[in-house]
């Protein structure tokens, strides 16, 4: 069976049914203030148990997938391939910062 999405709201979740889940997005045509999505802001900035506070992360969607860089490792996701790379070091992770996302740490 396939995933059920609910969007009648800014905080929707999502259901599944079945043996192998995917997450999905849902988009409604309901209009929503840019206040309703406070709740949501809020707990990502401030929530210990939000992986936005709980670890460096830097995402960026690219044409066919997505680029993230995690604590300690680059993951680069093209169509259905992922691929997982060990990040060295604090050096590194900031030098593919700078290169992949143009974020430049060492800037002052």
């Amino acid at each position: 069976m396939a995933d059920v999405a609910i969007a009648s709201s800014p905080t929707a979740t999502s259901a599944s049914c079945g043996p192998a889940p995917r997450a999905r997005t849902a988009f409604g045509l309901t209009p929503f203030a840019l206040a309703d999505f406070e709740p949501g802001r809020h707990y990502h900035t401030t929530s210990p148990e939000s992986h936005f506070t709980a670890r460096r992360v830097i995402s960026l969607l690219t044409p066919d997938g997505r680029v993230t860089l995690r604590d300690d490792r680059l993951i680069v996701t093209a169509g259905d391939d992922k691929r997982e790379e060990l990040i060295a070091g604090a050096g590194e992770w900031r030098r593919l910062a700078a290169e992949r996302f143009g974020i430049d740490l060492d800037r002052g």
